[in-house]
């Protein structure tokens, strides 16, 4: 901390965790079954967005997410991820995800967190299925 300077330093990787969440889950949001113990997932007020939020403890592995529960997926995935290990991604953003159909598939980093937030329509009831 420089407080001459008035700057703080740089961020521990914790804030950039809790930013996954905290940045992208929102007051009203409705939070849904993620499919598997490591993923939330989440509905905005308007049910036109699905957050899936998903923490990877080992490494790097694919991840298939089904989305059938929903009437209709748009193209518009954008992703965030931090990496655990000091010298990853801290909350990095990539546009370069898209579900195929009724799935979303992805490569999760090592040892990170996740996020997606995909434009969905009318969710028909089912959960969100992780595998």
């Amino acid at each position: 901390m420089d407080a001459d300077k008035g700057r703080i330093g740089q961020p521990n990787n914790k804030w950039f965790v809790l930013a996954q969440y905290s940045r992208h889950v929102r007051r009203g949001f409705t939070i849904i079954d993620g499919g598997e113990d490591n993923t939330v997932a989440a509905l905005d007020t308007h049910g036109s967005k699905l957050v899936l939020i998903t923490a990877n403890y080992g490494d790097a592995h694919k991840m298939t997410y089904d989305l059938s529960a929903f009437a209709s997926v748009g193209g518009g995935c954008v992703r965030w991820t931090t990496e655990f290990a000091s010298g990853g991604d801290q909350y990095q953003e990539r546009r370069d995800c898209a579900p195929s159909g009724s799935t979303l598939k992805v490569t999760l980093a090592k040892a990170s967190i996740t996020t997606f937030e995909l434009p969905i329509t009318t969710p028909r009831g089912a959960p969100v299925r992780g595998a």
